[in-house]
């Protein structure tokens, strides 16, 4: 994951086009098809939300910044509500 921090950022930086609306207005949608149940899923969306952030501060079109709504979905077997309930209320995915 750490190999694929800089990448995520660059590609965001480059790629992602933001309009002048304001970003309370808007929500992004990430979908992670093909998670893992394991604290490493939540790693991979921080990067991505962190990025996206950071971009639209760049832009001058923050703070407050977009929702997020996140999706993940892997194998049938995997169990959400587990990786959900392993958090600990000190643990704060988005800062």
């Amino acid at each position: 994951m750490d190999g694929a921090k800089g990448m995520i950022r660059e590609a965001i930086g480059e790629k992602l086009h933001v309009s002048s609306s304001s970003p309370s207005d808007t929500i992004i949608y990430i979908a992670d098809l093909g998670c893992s149940v394991k604290q490493n899923t939540f790693l991979a969306i921080q990067t991505i939300v962190k990025a996206i952030e950071c971009k639209f501060q760049s832009q001058g079109l923050g703070p407050p910044t977009p929702e997020f709504q996140v999706f993940f979905s892997d194998q049938v077997s995997d169990d959400f509500n587990k990786l959900f309930t392993s958090l600990s209320p000190k643990d704060n995915i988005l800062q």
